[in-house]
């Protein structure tokens, strides 16, 4: 089956590797107009001219931390002057903690990783919702399968990926 997304706006956050990047490269084949988000911006803007040269679709790179308010503001702010709207939000940044054990672990990388993993998750789509509401659009949130079995080294990422999964039309009627 053929997408056609060339009149829709499509935000990816994370996407400078993984899921992110392939994320984006999909929405770029099916012809969505792109807002792509990572910290790392040789390989953020890799990834945006791969989606422009091979693809052929438009691209904003925004290099932000979504574990700040900053971040998601700049996010936000970036996108809808740049395309006027957004029909698809897709919350794919998180980071993560090795050798994570709660006997060892510090509040610092607790903060750390849900102020990514969830707080820049709800921050961002808080900022962004009054566009997809307009546009009719759809959230998408990338969760992980660590947040539903024991995985041992790795608690604060796994707590950050417990994830329920809710509708925003049905929230919004």
């Amino acid at each position: 089956m053929e997408y056609n997304f060339s009149d829709k706006v499509v935000l990816v956050t994370g996407a400078s590797s993984g899921i992110g990047e392939a994320t984006a490269l999909l929405f770029a084949k099916f012809g969505a107009q792109l807002a792509l988000v990572g910290r790392n911006e040789k390989n953020l803007n890799a990834v945006a001219d791969q989606c422009m040269k091979e693809l052929g679709v438009r691209v904003l790179p925004i290099i932000a931390d979504l574990g700040t308010d900053e971040g998601c503001e700049k996010v936000a702010k970036m996108t809808l002057e740049h395309y006027g709207r957004l029909d698809v939000l897709v919350n794919n940044a998180g980071i993560g903690s090795k050798y994570d054990l709660i006997e060892t672990n510090s509040m610092e990388m607790l903060d750390r990783v849900f102020s990514v993993n969830v707080r820049g998750v709800y921050n961002l789509t808080r900022l962004v919702v009054p566009a997809l509401v307009k546009s009719n659009g759809n959230i998408v949130n990338i969760s992980s399968v660590v947040g539903k079995m024991v995985n041992v080294g790795m608690l604060t990422y796994s707590m950050s990926k417990v994830s329920s999964t809710t509708h925003l039309k049905d929230r919004l009627k």
